[in-house]
């Protein structure tokens, strides 16, 4: 209910996103192929530009002592 009471105060603005821009379809809808490879590349690349610093395997292994 506070969304709807936001919406209508102007707090917030709701909008409708397209299916070829809402990353969740990619987890909650079977997608052809040319929205999921896009909206896969889009998640990769969040993904992958997230990791600052990955750590190598070998340094990974002796950190946890194994």
């Amino acid at each position: 209910m506070r969304e709807r009471e936001a919406d209508r105060d102007g707090t917030i603005a709701v909008t409708k996103v397209p299916t070829a821009d809402n990353l969740a379809d990619l987890f909650t809808k079977s997608l052809a192929r040319d929205p999921f490879t896009k909206l896969r590349s889009f998640v990769l690349n969040i993904l992958v530009k997230g990791i600052l610093a990955p750590i190598p395997r070998a340094r990974r292994a002796a950190s946890k002592g194994i």
